[in-house]
């Protein structure tokens, strides 16, 4: 990639995300809890940059992969999956935890953030304690082997992991409750296993990098295991 390119995809990422921030001022900052929360995770995070923390995560693993989902896609998602109070949101990869906040904060669910890097998951339970968001938990753990059976809504960032990966977290997904939406971003499971789930509909998303679409499905049957 040129220098010009470089440069044209850095400013087209600052812009986006300069817009982004505008919008979550005027749609959320009205809940003065959540902004104050929003501050303070600002400040927290000052001294850290989450894209070198993930390169130093996979100098002692494998490779890390960091992005974010931003809070209007969260909001979207939220809509489309109809997620109420009474749901368990599995996130698979939470990052730094600011969309499992939204959706404690604005939606009322039990939010399951699961997340690998030990500074994310610090930081996250300090914030949950402080704001006493008792529905939300921080478990530091590799997603490939959590446990989801009491999962109501699962998502997925998932762009960036290998198809062995997918295969993986497909047999748990195709194990669940035929009611458990399965959120993926960019591709959808039916691709991989197009007889163990049921594509529910499909939607479009922004992200830093660009748009693309959210699918959500639900497993055809229910195969419990012992380990799911």
């Amino acid at each position: 990639m040129s220098i010009g390119s470089l440069l044209s995809l850095y400013f087209r990422t600052k812009a986006y995300l300069f817009k982004e921030q505008l919008q979550v001022a005027f749609r959320f900052y009205t809940n003065f809890r959540f902004f104050l929360f929003d501050l303070l995770f600002f400040l927290f995070y000052l001294p850290f940059n989450p894209y070198r923390i993930c390169r130093a995560c996979a100098k002692k693993t494998e490779d890390e992969v960091y992005g974010e989902t931003p809070l209007s896609s969260y909001a979207s998602i939220a809509k489309e999956c109809g997620v109420s109070t009474s749901d368990v949101f599995f996130e698979l990869g939470a990052g730094r935890g600011r969309g499992a906040f939204w959706l404690s904060f604005f939606i009322g669910c039990k939010v399951v953030a699961i997340e690998r890097v030990a500074l994310f998951v610090r930081i996250g339970r300090i914030l949950a304690h402080f704001f006493q968001q008792k529905n939300l938990c921080f478990s530091q753990e590799d997603f490939a082997h959590t446990d989801l059976s009491k999962a109501s809504v699962i998502y997925l960032y998932g762009t960036c992991l290998g198809e062995k990966e997918i295969l993986h977290l497909i047999h748990k997904f195709s194990r669940l409750m035929p009611k458990t939406q399965i959120v993926t971003i960019s591709f959808s499971l039916l691709d991989y296993a197009k007889d163990s789930f049921i594509l529910r509909k499909s939607f479009s998303l922004s992200f830093p990098w660009g748009k693309t679409k959210a699918f959500v499905q639900t497993p055809t049957c229910s195969q419990r295991g012992d380990e799911i």
